[in-house]
């Protein structure tokens, strides 16, 4: 999906995600997350997660649909599966999967949003983000 936008070293270097542990940074070059990473050293953490992420996002639930996409984009956010394309691989199948619950229109809103309003939209992931909010989403969800 991204991997004209990841330099050759950011390549994955599991069988699908990382394995290793990767960091965020903001403007100032502070660390602001850490994906998350296995005990093991390898992506078997990262696959039994994501799965049960994709799970969530493809089962019906009495969640709406834009509730369910938030909570899908942030935790993929957060589990930071790949060292680098997690925000374009997370927007691009929160896209589909809005166009498939919705319409192609909507979905096309969806970048460009998350461009316009780029630092609420990190500031909606940092603040969920803080030990404070343990968890909390709903910052996140009425952000984003």
């Amino acid at each position: 999906i991204t991997v004209d936008g990841v330099e050759k070293e950011d390549l994955p270097d599991g069988k699908f995600f990382r394995q290793d542990e990767t960091y965020i940074y903001n403007s100032s070059l502070e660390e602001i997350h850490r994906g998350i990473t296995s005990s093991s050293g390898t992506e078997e953490d990262i696959i039994l997660i994501m799965n049960k992420l994709l799970n969530f996002l493809n089962n019906e639930t009495e969640c709406n649909e834009l509730v369910k996409n938030a909570i899908f984009h942030y935790y993929f956010g957060y589990i930071h599966p790949f060292y680098d394309g997690n925000g374009r691989t997370a927007r691009f199948i929160s896209s589909i999967y809005i166009k498939e619950n919705y319409s192609w229109l909507t979905a096309l809103s969806l970048s460009q949003g998350s461009n316009d309003n780029r630092s609420l939209y990190l500031k909606a992931f940092h603040s969920t983000n803080q030990i404070s909010m343990q968890g909390e989403l709903n910052f996140f969800c009425l952000r984003c």
